[in-house]
């Protein structure tokens, strides 16, 4: 039972560390949307 517990604590690491790489992920592709459109406007 607790062998059990410990591979269920690493899945939740793994997956927290999947989420906090999808959350960088995102906020890059915000800050590149941001970017792009403060482009178009200076184009202008």
């Amino acid at each position: 039972m607790n062998g059990n517990f410990h591979r269920q604590e690493s899945e939740i690491e793994k997956i927290n560390e999947d989420l906090r790489h999808h959350e960088l992920q995102l906020q890059e592709h915000d800050l590149e949307i941001k970017n792009l459109k403060e482009d178009t406007n200076h184009g202008r």
